[in-house]
């Protein structure tokens, strides 16, 4: 009869750390839902940054050394 009694007791502590975690989800959420996109954005930068440096010049390695050579004759005096 006791165990019976302790276990509905420990429903009832369940169900209000439930509720809480409800609460705070539903007070909080907001900043949760910027740092995600944050997150996302950031994650979208950091590629296109490794696709301008690295893809990006192997594929367009003729227009650099062009403009590179273009530099460095220089006509003497």
């Amino acid at each position: 009869m006791t165990v019976a009694v302790v276990s509905r007791a420990l429903v009832g502590v369940g169900k209000h750390r439930v509720c809480l975690v409800h609460l705070l989800e539903l007070s909080l959420g907001f900043l949760v839902t910027g740092v995600q996109i944050g997150v996302v954005l950031l994650s979208h930068l950091a590629v296109r940054f490794f696709y301008c440096i690295f893809i990006g010049a192997a594929l367009n390695a003729q227009h650099l050394i062009i403009i590179s050579f273009s530099f460095c004759h220089k006509s003497a005096p």
